[in-house]
């Protein structure tokens, strides 16, 4: 079995594409095959609006 890949992308700075780069490098490590577990700990929920569960955050 793979040992587990962990990333995470952080910056104090608002505005400097964090959430757009999380999102690319998670759909492009999906794409080559990789299981991804995406967690948005942001509470104004911008990931996970932009991957389409805006549902799911306000429930």
């Amino acid at each position: 079995m793979a040992k587990p890949l962990k990333i995470a992308v952080s910056n104090q700075k608002g505005g400097v594409g964090k959430t757009t780069s999380a999102i690319n490098v998670a759909g492009a490590l999906n794409e080559a095959g990789t299981e991804v577990l995406f967690i948005d700990l942001d509470p104004q929920g911008n990931a996970t609006e932009n991957l389409g569960h805006m549902e799911a955050y306000d429930a």
